[in-house]
């Protein structure tokens, strides 16, 4: 036992550095760096285009239904034309990328669907979309697959089913009417189920045109990114509070995971909607199932969660199927601080030190099978329906003066985290330290 607690204890020190800016950082930091990884374990930091491109009326782009943006196919579908122009634009940001040594990781769909499509029938409530994305997603592969290895094929699919078609907080603004009055129109007791189950199916129609492009190179993989919270019972004591972390885990990760791994949704779902749940055909289960190499995980948090005992069944909605009350609170900048304020994000640098010392942890102790970790995001953007009064970005962007970009802290941190001293780990050597501490679980 007393081998275990040595094998546990995080030595912890204080890090200072002049930053180039005339400032010095001091922190508590941990003896991490990149190298304390495992071989070719992949650091980087996440952007968006519609969240960071601009230029509504440059480049051949036209209407998304996040206003004014689509990628390469003016009116949503290869059959009306290809946006060549912006073709190029991606095509010389992944050489540019590439040449600065930076791998580029593409996601197709990221909240962007063309306006067009969603006026013609519909975009994600009609099955029609599946050929479509499958005829995009194999553009894509085509042009970019000789210089890009590691491909998703949606964004958070949760959140976009949820609060564009349950809540209408998010495009597309769809619910029921008393859900949200500013909802033009929707029904929050079928539609998100509905948008997810063809958002499934296009997935997996563009995970079959993935393995059989020719311009994919053979170490090439495709995933999908969720977007899951972790929960714990609001009171530890109350055996119905547990079962509701356990719905609400299924709810937000099952919905979407179990049907890539088993091919079907989870049985909790599908008694709790009925037959406003679709169903796969089995042809499609076995389209789905296995759909992908890898799974992203887009996590921002966890929330204490009770069973709600008042859920009106007259008035069938996703979010009250889960039969679930989420207690949180939501600590958004409001945006009257200061640039120094802001700039000064300790409790960001906090947040990463923490998750990379349990992420490692998870990988050395649990052999858990983790490849990547990736920063949202590297500047300031509209962040949706916040706007710009929320800033997540480890650059600030002053939007009132011309753009410029100031590196917060957390920036600092991070470029200091992936330079500091180290060799990589030889992966035999890796492999050692991981039967090492196996074994020391014996004792």
């Amino acid at each position: 036992m007393a081998i275990k607690l040595i094998a546990l204890v995080i030595t912890l020190c204080v890090a200072s550095w002049d930053t180039g800016e005339g400032r010095s950082l001091r922190f508590s930091t941990t003896p991490l760096n990149r190298y304390s990884f495992p071989p070719h374990f992949d650091f980087g930091v996440a952007s968006s285009a519609y969240q960071y491109e601009g230029a509504v009326e440059e480049g051949g782009r036209s209407l998304s239904i996040w206003d004014n943006f689509t990628h390469a196919f003016p009116g949503g579908k290869l059959s009306d034309g290809v946006n060549k122009e912006g073709v190029q634009f991606y095509k010389n940001l992944i050489d540019e990328l590439i040449e600065n040594g930076i791998k580029p990781f593409v996601t197709i769909y990221h909240w962007d669907i063309p306006q067009a499509l969603d006026d013609e029938y519909g975009s994600f409530l009609s099955p029609r979309i599946i050929d479509d994305f499958r005829n995009y997603a194999r553009f894509c592969f085509q042009e970019f697959g000789d210089k890009v290895s590691m491909w998703t094929t949606f964004n958070e699919p949760y959140v976009y089913s949820v609060s564009g078609y349950d809540a209408g907080n998010k495009a597309m603004g769809r619910c029921s009417k008393w859900v949200n009055s500013l909802c033009i129109a929707g029904d929050s007791g079928t539609e998100p189920y509905l948008v997810s189950h063809h958002l499934l199916l296009a997935h997996a129609a563009a995970v079959e045109e993935f393995r059989k492009c020719d311009k994919i190179s053979q170490d090439a993989k495709i995933g999908i990114v969720l977007s899951p919270y972790w929960f714990e019972p609001y009171d530890i004591a109350s055996n119905a509070d547990k079962e509701a972390v356990e719905r609400a885990l299924t709810f937000n990760i099952g919905w979407h995971l179990s049907p890539l791994v088993f091919g079907d949704y989870p049985e909790t779902i599908k008694t709790s909607a009925g037959n406003r749940l679709p169903s796969f055909t089995k042809e499609q289960s076995m389209m789905v199932k296995n759909s992908f190499d890898f799974i992203g995980v887009n996590y921002y948090t966890a929330r204490f969660v009770a069973h709600d005992l008042h859920v009106d069944i007259s008035r069938p909605r996703f979010t009250t199927d889960q039969h679930l009350q989420y207690k949180c609170f939501d600590d958004y900048e409001d945006g009257t601080v200061t640039r120094e304020e802001i700039i000064e994000d300790t409790k960001r640098i906090e947040y990463h030190q923490k998750h990379l010392q349990q992420l490692h942890k998870a990988i050395i102790e649990d052999g858990c099978n983790v490849k990547g970790y990736f920063t949202w995001s590297l500047l300031d953007n509209f962040e949706w329906e916040h706007g710009y009064a929320v800033r997540f970005g480890l650059y600030y962007v002053d939007y009132k003066n011309g753009l410029k970009r100031h590196a917060k802290n957390s920036a600092i941190w991070f470029k200091h985290f992936l330079q500091r001293s180290g060799k990589p780990m030889p992966m035999e050597l890796f492999k050692s330290v991981k039967r090492w501490w196996y074994g020391l679980q014996m004792i």
